[in-house]
């Protein structure tokens, strides 16, 4: 294909005698291409710079999403939980909730401990909690860091934003061994295990890529 092949494409309409109109393919593709969706990454507190690339650009590529990044805010004082001296991940979802954007999602990211309810386990420490279906996610590299192998802590928090961000989507846990929508049930090893969506999770959402 010719330079002017790969940049045009050529329409023909028929007004008296044939006419000839050339149309940008790239415009063409933006008439077409879906709009992406929102997703705010709030870092609440101290986060490096490294952990918040990891995860913008591990949603990027396995979610069709426009990512944008706000600035730092501190810990909300509403979600400490004083007992176990860390943060309740519900009440940081009250936080975070208002500010996420029209049709997309809102993802808190922190470097503290955070927690929630389990069943009877009144106080369960969590990698992240999210709203299926909602608005608002929030993860924690806090738990991310032991037995670093072959996945690392960065790897590992990005996995954990897909997987939060898919229950914003309206994904459950997933049976499916190795799925991203798999339920970690607080063990590092099913975090390292998660490599993709299954067939299942992808026929559920159009948001997969």
């Amino acid at each position: 294909m010719n330079a002017l092949g790969a940049s045009f494409v050529v329409l023909v309409g028929q007004i008296g005698r044939f006419s000839w109109m050339i149309i940008p393919v790239a415009l063409i593709i933006a008439l077409e291409a879906p709009e992406l969706r929102p997703v705010i990454i709030q870092p609440l507190g101290k986060v490096k710079d490294s952990e918040v690339q990891a995860v913008t650009k591990k949603l990027q590529r396995m979610l069709a999403v426009q990512v944008i990044v706000y600035k730092a805010v501190a810990l909300p004082k509403s979600a400490f939980y004083q007992p176990r001296s860390r943060y309740r991940a519900e009440k940081l979802l009250d936080f975070l909730a208002p500010m996420a954007p029209d049709q997309g999602s809102i993802l808190g990211l922190t470097d503290v401990d955070i927690s929630t309810a389990k069943g009877k386990i009144v106080d369960w420490g969590v990698f992240g909690l999210g709203r299926m279906p909602g608005q608002a996610c929030v993860i924690s590299s806090y738990r991310l860091g032991k037995n670093i192998e072959k996945v690392s802590r960065l790897e590992r928090l990005a996995r954990v934003a897909v997987h939060e961000v898919g229950h914003n989507l309206g994904l459950p846990h997933c049976p499916t061994k190795n799925c991203l929508m798999e339920d970690a049930k607080g063990l590092i090893s099913t975090v390292d295990s998660e490599t993709d969506f299954c067939k299942l999770c992808r026929k559920k959402s159009a948001i997969i890529r």
